[in-house]
């Protein structure tokens, strides 16, 4: 995933599904052959026509039993938020993608998946990202949800 912050804002993909609001942060898969740094700046580009460079790894999600979620700053090289590849098939179909720009300061006050990473991000950005990654090792299952009332 890219964590892409520009001149205060953090560049995100606004959910609809289900009836549901909410948002994430723009990545996806890695194909056969490609890095996962490769993989955050092709997806990026994807999803959002927004072109980057890596920067350095700032979260990493340990996923117990399943993928790992890395989470990379980004560095802006050119683009505004346009929807593309398959999330604008998606769209097409009623489940809303929209990449936007977000003030990094509505963060708290949005549903950001996943939770943990919004509530690092929200973090470092007040007070200087850390130099070593964060890292959370956990199960899918007990990563939080928006209905739950405590905070990590």
């Amino acid at each position: 995933m890219g964590i892409l912050v520009h001149e205060g804002n953090v560049l995100l993909i606004r959910r609809e599904h289900d009836g549901r609001e909410y948002y994430t942060f723009p990545g996806g898969g890695v194909e056969d052959g490609e890095s996962i740094e490769e993989a955050v700046v092709r997806e990026l580009f994807e999803e959002t026509q927004i072109r980057v460079v890596i920067k350095r790894l700032l979260y990493h999600l340990d996923l117990i039993g399943d993928s790992d979620q890395y989470f990379f700053a980004c560095e802006h090289q050119s683009g505004t938020p346009t929807l593309g590849g398959e999330e604008r098939e998606e769209t097409l179909r009623g489940d809303i993608h929209e990449p936007l720009w977000v003030l990094l300061a509505r963060l708290p006050s949005l549903i950001l998946y996943p939770l943990e990473v919004c509530d690092w991000l929200v973090e470092d950005s007040k007070h200087g990202f850390p130099i070593q990654p964060r890292h959370l090792q956990v199960r899918p299952n007990e990563l939080r949800q928006a209905n739950d009332t405590f905070s990590a």
